[in-house]
């Protein structure tokens, strides 16, 4: 009996009854993992196709499993494989090479990870079945069967993610890979480790995320020429995101945070394009790197764009500009600014002061009725608590937002007595 697949093609279906040789049945599998018949095939025959991969879509490479083993060779390395399962035996190297053709084929091929792993766990699923049809009636125990898999399945897997690895090699520039990197790095996929050993990229467990917003695309053939140019220069993830959006990612762990080779990368980006770009940064622990990318955007986005940027655009740097764009994270930001100043000594109500008497010392002190070293010590004690000087352009717009806030009531904070 033909049962239809979809799109034009049909799965054989499997016999029911209970009395039925399992070991000569064909295999029951997922959709990614089965076996096809086109239209043209006469009813009832089966083509010689098992797929170890997920089918041709817009962007992947057809054509390129023409050479795949045909669906008994590989039927009969599964049952090799159950059969040494059930007799306790290590993986040698045929079962190993087997693993590592699937991920080869879907290394060359430039399939994402995530479609490795569905074809993994459905070569997985396959394997299930012939060990259960192998410990048929007093064939075996399926436990221990399914414990050597538990044993064995890591040698498998590796196998199979080194394939990947080399498959990308054979078939993709590093250009191509340290974009893939970056793209894999900001999905947070955890295949991200294999393909940086491969470009020889340490991995920092804290990233500097910059995305540059560059006025006026460069060309398709231009933007590649530049992350290779760029990436040859600066070992770090890097990628177009957008035709006008451009994004690195520093080592933020190094001793100055990455920052400095961040900036100068982005004056390269600046003069290789010949037009202006402004940079936003956010910092980010591995894992991170999403949330901290769309901030990094969002500051783009709001920053002055310059031929030659002198600076990588931080949250504290636009917030204002950000406020009218109503970004979420902001607020969350100031509020844990706050935080910690709350501790004092009254350091939130004498910045409200401070502000309020346009930064006039002896008035600020007046006010506060306390010595105007006292407060020289309490701005210091600012500076020291968030890195910012009370007196500065940058903490001004900074702490008086903070402190505008606190006065009206906007936070509930620990009550703060004037000394």
């Amino acid at each position: 009996m033909v049962r239809p697949l979809g799109s034009g093609l049909t799965v054989a279906s499997r016999p029911s009854g209970r009395h039925r040789d399992k070991r000569q049945d064909t295999p029951a599998v997922p959709p990614r993992f089965c076996l096809l018949v086109t239209k043209s095939a006469p009813a009832g025959e089966v083509s010689n196709h098992l797929l170890t991969t997920p089918p041709a879509t817009a962007g992947y490479r057809r054509g390129v499993w023409d050479g795949q083993p045909d669906p008994a060779r590989q039927r009969d390395a599964l049952r090799r494989i159950a059969d040494l399962a059930l007799a306790g035996g290590a993986p040698g190297d045929g079962e190993l090479a087997f693993f590592t053709a699937i991920g080869s084929r879907h290394g060359e091929s430039g399939t994402p990870p995530s479609a490795l792993r569905r074809s993994l766990d459905a070569v997985v699923r396959a394997l299930l079945r012939e060990l259960d049809a192998a410990c048929g009636p007093g064939g075996g125990d399926l436990l221990d069967a399914v414990r050597w898999l538990g044993t064995h399945g890591t040698a498998l897997r590796e196998a199979c993610w080194r394939g990947y690895f080399s498959g990308l090699d054979r078939s993709y520039s590093r250009t191509g890979r340290v974009q893939r990197l970056a793209r894999l790095l900001l999905d947070g996929d955890s295949a991200a480790g294999g393909l940086a050993d491969g470009l020889g990229l340490r991995l920092p467990v804290r990233w500097l995320v910059v995305v540059v917003r560059v006025v006026d695309a460069p060309g398709a053939g231009a933007q590649n020429a530049i992350v290779e140019e760029l990436s040859g220069e600066w070992r770090a993830p890097m990628l177009w995101r957008e035709p006008t959006e451009f994004a690195v990612l520093a080592d933020g762990a190094a001793p100055d945070g990455g920052g400095p080779a961040a900036l100068a990368l982005v004056r390269r980006l600046a003069a290789v394009t010949g037009r202006p770009c402004a940079a936003g940064a956010a910092e980010s622990p591995a894992g991170g790197l999403a949330a901290a990318a769309s901030q990094a955007r969002q500051i783009s986005l709001v920053a002055r764009p310059a031929v030659s940027p002198d600076r990588l655009y931080r949250l504290a740097d636009v917030f204002v500009e950000l406020a009218a764009a109503r970004l979420p994270d902001l607020g969350e930001w100031l509020n844990g600014l706050a935080a910690r100043l709350a501790g004092g000594p009254d350091l939130l109500i004498t910045l409200d002061h401070y502000y309020r008497h346009d930064m006039s010392r002896l008035r600020t002190a007046r006010s506060l009725a306390i010595h105007p070293r006292t407060l020289d010590y309490r701005l210091a004690r600012v500076r020291e608590l968030t890195g910012l000087d009370p007196g500065s352009v940058r903490g001004i717009r900074v702490l008086e937002t903070i402190a505008a806030r606190m006065s009206s009531g906007a936070w509930t904070l620990p009550r703060q007595n004037v000394s």
